[in-house]
């Protein structure tokens, strides 16, 4: 190796140093953070398949699985990796996803330095990508380890390709179909991939013809990712079944197609405004449609303000191709990777998500990074060529010194549920969901009127909002006023009919009512909705019990221990039944 390449080497391994130090400045806070009441519970701490580590049992439960209407089993593995190694300790299992995040900005680095040549220009954008305030929501939050582990396989999959197209070969081209592969089975949302290899076709690796003297045809280009185009296939489908049978598709009559449409332009035009100006960031942004006094009109100004930005863009991106190719190629990244999730298939109740940008918004950067590269180059050769080179140098510290702070800032937000959902009460408006997540965090440190305050708020924004109606049914249920409380297990099962503890409530209230019957059918129609729901089975099981019906409440007491051993009101009933159980 010749001093050239030992130098750049140096350089390339010191930037490396510098990336995860960028990342451990913004994310190293995490250590002290808490899981927090937004799906972290359910899907790490109590979800008994993780909780059993890597087993056969467990890596078979992550590929057949469709929980919470998702299939990612390597997410799960990986999920299942960290309570083996440290249990339920929140901060290593944020700092784990630190660490993986730090190794995709290293990877995006290796990857552009490696196709365009432009070293420090590459280390802007990696270093933009590890530290922006979109990446918190991906990185900081337990749950969603998905973002952050299919981020690395992306990232793996372009090093893969830009080392399969310097020279062709099936064992190459085998290296990028793994590594996209293992992405769609981390999160689906890499579908994309394929489309992004095309646009690196067209700049930087210049491998799609433009003219008769250089290139391959665009058949061919396409012929060769017809392996990838089969997994996005087959992926899909996995991913319609799971999201369908989950309930997490909104029907047309929930969300029209026209307000699909504009939250749709709108959506782009937010994700466009917070890669520039990341302002008034939320965990959870509602939806215009599904607010009560709203409807798709008010989303017609920013969706129209963003379809005349797209249409300039998009004029230009084309007409400046050979001038300026990476606007060409970013601003299709962009439009390409959010399409999947930008909301014209609905999709949960969310009008858009700070965690769908984890990998879009790296093409907005691609073009910002490199027109500073030009300026910094310009034509100038001596003293106004390193006044320009210096400036530009300036400016990109400054930018990333910045974007820095308000990353670490937006961080510290995830501290923990009740800092998380302040802040998205405070930078949102007609946060149904955000209020009453408060509200639950809230009654269970013992505020329980400051959290009925927020369930009220929840249903004047949004009187469709079922989780709203069952955190207030059981407020009143605690004041006593049973009849009012019945009205709201009601109203949410009405809105959802498949909102389990919806019913185990509705339950407890009719019994104490003395509606036996009527109980016994709203614990009967629980299990049959989840049949490892195990306050149903306990409390059907002491009815049955109060009915003389031993066996059949045994069975089912005993079916809630084996789901809750550490329940305290389960364990009196196995104590009363057969203490011999609990040794």
């Amino acid at each position: 190796m010749n001093r050239t390449r030992f130098q750049q080497a140096l350089i390339s391994v010191g930037i490396c140093l510098a990336l995860i130090i960028l990342v451990f400045v913004v994310y190293g806070q995490t250590r002290d953070h808490q899981f927090v009441n937004l799906d972290d519970i359910e899907y790490i701490v109590k979800n008994p398949h993780v909780q059993e580590g890597v087993s056969p049992e467990s890596i078979g439960w992550a590929f057949s699985s469709f929980y919470a209407a998702n299939w990612h089993p390597l997410t799960w593995i990986s999920h299942m990796v960290d309570v083996e190694l440290f249990s339920n300790d929140a901060g290593s299992h944020h700092l784990m996803s630190a660490g993986i995040h730090a190794g995709s900005a290293i990877l995006l680095f290796l990857v552009f330095s490696l196709m365009t040549g432009a070293t420090m220009t590459s280390a802007l954008l990696a270093a933009l990508f590890a530290v922006h305030p979109l990446r918190v929501e991906s990185v900081a939050w337990a749950s969603e380890r998905k973002d952050v582990l299919s981020g690395f396989l992306w990232m793996a999959t372009l090093l893969f390709y830009a080392y399969y197209a310097r020279k062709p070969s099936a064992g190459r081209l085998s290296l990028v179909i793994l590594g996209f592969g293992l992405g769609l089975l981390a999160k689906p949302m890499l579908v994309t991939l394929p489309f992004v290899l095309l646009l690196l076709d067209v700049w930087p690796l210049q491998r799609w013809r433009m003219s008769k003297e250089e290139g391959e045809p665009l058949s061919r280009l396409l012929k060769e990712k017809l392996p990838l185009f089969f997994l996005v296939a087959l992926s899909s489908i996995i991913t319609v079944m799971a999201q369908s049978r989950g309930g997490a598709v909104s029907s047309t009559n929930s969300v029209p197609l026209i307000s699909r449409g504009l939250n749709a332009l709108s959506s782009y035009g937010a994700y466009f405004r917070q890669t520039f100006w990341p302002s008034d960031l939320a965990v959870f942004y509602p939806h215009d449609a599904l607010l009560k006094n709203h409807s798709w009109t008010d989303l017609l100004p920013t969706a129209l303000l963003f379809l005349v930005v797209a249409v300039l863009v998009t004029t230009l991106s084309v007409v400046w191709l050979r001038r300026f190719p990476e606007l060409f190629v970013g601003w299709f990244w962009f439009l390409g990777t959010l399409f999947p999730v930008i909301g014209l298939v609905q999709v949960g109740s969310q009008g858009m998500a700070n965690r769908y940008a984890y990998l879009s918004v790296i093409g907005l950067t691609i073009p910002v990074v490199f027109l500073l590269r030009r300026l910094a180059l310009g034509s100038e050769t001596g003293e106004a060529s390193r006044m320009r080179c210096g400036m530009m140098s300036g400016m990109a510290i400054l930018l990333v010194g910045a974007t820095t702070l308000a990353g670490t800032l937006q961080a510290s937000t995830w501290k923990s549920t009740r800092s998380l959902w302040m802040h998205a009460v405070k930078v949102t408006e007609g946060n149904y969901v955000a209020h009453t997540a408060l509200g639950v965090d809230l009654f269970k440190n013992g505020e329980v009127d400051a959290a009925a305050t927020h369930f009220k708020k929840a249903l004047s924004f949004n009187p469709h909002y079922d989780k709203a109606h069952v955190d207030l049914g059981v407020w009143l249920f605690e004041r006593g006023e049973l009849a009012e409380a019945r009205f709201h297990f009601e109203a949410a099962l009405n809105e959802n009919p498949g909102n389990v503890r919806a019913r185990v409530n509705l339950g407890v209230a009719h019994a104490k009512e003395g509606a036996l019957k009527e109980a016994m059918f709203s614990f009967q129609r629980a299990i049959e909705i989840d049949p490892d729901e195990a306050e149903a089975h306990h409390y059907l099981g002491l009815l049955y019990l109060s009915q003389g019906r031993s066996q059949e409440g045994a069975t089912h007491v005993k079916r809630a221990f084996a789901l809750k051993p550490n329940r305290p009101d389960i364990r009196r009933s196995i104590e009363q039944l057969d203490p011999t159980l609990l040794k």
